[in-house]
């Protein structure tokens, strides 16, 4: 059995291990009508073997292909001479069958326009008595500026440097140009335009006017996040779902339209309840089931009552041909934080991201202990089957094994007989996160009743109330918990303080019973534990170790 251990060690470590040394590109800035400069990205083998790369683009203007004479490259050439003027984002895919850490994408960000860092112009949405700026990096150009009527004042300024220093000594290059305009209380609504007339740059094309409109409004001004969605499916998976937020104060968005059949898009309304709302929620769904392998460009419109509405927001589906699963680079990540390159405790929850994990519809273990298989898809860990708490096309939820040694791991998924790549990771034997209140940094926590939630609604009370915190990746317990199987009675974790102001020893600090891979932290809240509606908590444990920090209300 030592014998098969080792071997199958050996044969995950003789592997070639993939390196880029970046996975974004940009912003390329390119004259309309021209080709981009073609970008390189050098590649790495920090394995053993070799590598034998190919990359796939999913966008007609990123060219991308392998460049291997003496250093391999990922070189990506630029067709972007039709296209018009606007930001375009694109992503290139490099594979290799045999490689641990591939694919790998590379997300490539271009601006069609002038060719220069300086914007062909500069929009302002400001409210009277308001300020906004423009902040570009340049080559030392000279300024003549011409205001606008109705007072409002346009300013440029040479800033701090990329190297933090200010002023006279800084490389052009490392200096940013800063347009600023302010508008006086008394402003009139409406529109204003001037303009800066940059010249005399180290860069030719630097060297031109750029007009400055000014909207002064009092209307909100919307702002997207993401500003673009990209969905990977394969054409059996069940629709995919992405969030578009919408910021704005005030905001109120009428309408969301998808400008192909394969796409739709909804918002949720306001509230009636909230009358300053300065966010808005629009789900954008795709269904790949009558499309082809391929890439398939389409657009969103977003109306609202936003001064600079309509709000358009690119979609690129890229519907993906049948095959193995695939486990993203990065994609392992422990299921509070969701930080990638964090480690992850033994017997810690966590959330692997990829493509064609499942060939179905989402799926929830049904009952415990959990099996390694769910939905189809078997997660191993250095080989070692591992329990499957949640499965669907783009996400599994699993618990690394307790028996898992401290280090460098090796993750991969089978599907229906299919063996998917495998991806590095970092394990430890405690990585304690607390769980966090809907994803904000509040507190997951409850009172000793385990119904009532210690949120500003009902804080909890100093000198009267237990606290129970709710955490995941404090690792092997005492009894020892087993692989998949629901915490029996009281498995506690030593050495663990509660830290709310000063160190609290805990009541109880271990597994919940009849959970997985679930840990609760029973405070009892000392009379002299600092007040307030968001008073700092955070774990400690033996070796420096600390939690994550989140916030709960007391009094």
């Amino acid at each position: 059995m030592i014998g098969a251990l080792l071997g199958l060690a050996v044969i995950a470590t003789a592997a070639p291990k993939l390196r880029l040394s970046t996975l974004a590109v940009g912003p390329v800035y390119i004259a309309t009508g021209q080709q981009g400069t073609m970008q390189s990205i050098p590649a790495t083998n920090v394995g053993d073997g070799n590598l034998n790369l190919a990359v796939t683009s999913n966008v007609d203007w990123l060219a991308p292909c392998i460049e291997d004479e003496g250093q391999l490259l990922v070189n990506l050439m630029l067709p972007t001479s039709k296209l018009p003027r606007g930001v375009y984002t694109g992503v290139a895919t490099v594979t290799d069958p045999n490689a641990i850490d591939a694919p790998q994408s590379i997300t490539v960000t271009i601006v069609v326009g002038s060719g220069s860092t300086i914007p062909d112009q500069l929009d302002f949405y400001l409210p009277p008595g308001g300020s906004g700026i423009a902040i570009f990096y340049a080559g030392c150009p000279s300024t003549v500026i011409t205001n606008p009527s109705g007072g409002l004042q346009i300013s440029v300024a040479t800033s701090v440097g990329l190297n933090g220093t200010f002023g006279v000594g800084v490389p052009c290059a490392d200096k940013d140009s800063r347009v600023m305009v302010t508008t006086t209380p008394d402003t009139v609504l409406g529109d204003y335009v001037g303009s800066v007339a940059f010249s005399g740059s180290l860069l030719a094309v630097d060297n031109h006017t750029v007009p400055v409109n000014i909207h002064v409004t009092t209307n909100p001004v919307a702002s997207a996040v993401p500003a673009s969605v990209f969905f990977r499916m394969a054409q059996a998976d069940p629709k995919m779902t992405q969030t578009v937020s919408l910021y704005g104060n005030n905001l109120d968005v009428s309408s969301a339209n998808a400008n192909v059949p394969w796409l739709s898009a909804t918002f949720f309304p306001k509230s009636p309840y909230v009358n300053t709302s300065t966010v808005q929620s629009i789900t954008i769904v795709a269904d790949a089931s009558k499309l082809a392998p391929g890439n398939y460009p389409a657009n969103v419109t977003i109306t609202s009552n936003g001064a600079n509405g309509p709000t358009i927001i690119p979609v690129v589906l890229t519907v993906l041909p049948p095959g193995p699963p695939v486990t993203y680079y990065q994609g392992v990540v422990e299921n509070a934080l969701y930080k990638a390159n964090d480690p992850v405790a033994r017997g810690g929850i966590v959330a692997l991201f990829g493509e064609r994990l499942t060939a179905g519809n989402v799926t929830f273990a049904p009952s415990l202990p959990l099996s390694s298989t769910l939905g189809g898809a078997s997660v191993f860990v250095n080989d070692v089957p591992a329990p499957v708490y949640f499965a669907s096309p783009g996400q599994l939820n699993f618990v690394v094994p307790y028996g898992t040694p401290p280090g460098p791991a090796l993750v991969r998924v089978d599907r229906d007989g299919q063996r998917g790549n495998l991806v590095s990771f970092q394990v430890v034997a405690t990585a304690p996160r607390l769980l966090r209140l809907d994803g904000a940094n509040d507190a997951l926590a409850v009172l000793g009743d385990l119904r009532t939630f210690v949120v500003p609604a009902h804080p909890a009370k100093a000198g009267v109330d237990t606290v129970v915190f709710y955490a995941v990746g404090l690792g092997q317990t005492s009894p020892p918990a087993l692989d998949g199987q629901a915490a029996q009675g009281l498995q506690q974790v030593s050495s663990v303080q509660a830290v709310i102001g000063f160190p609290i020893q805990p009541a109880y600090a271990g597994l919940t019973p009849g959970s997985v891979g679930l840990y609760q932290i029973n405070v009892s809240l000392p009379a002299n534990v600092p007040k307030g509606s968001g008073v700092p908590v955070y774990l400690t444990m033996p070796g420096e170790v600390t939690s994550n920090t989140v916030y709960i209300a007391i009094q």
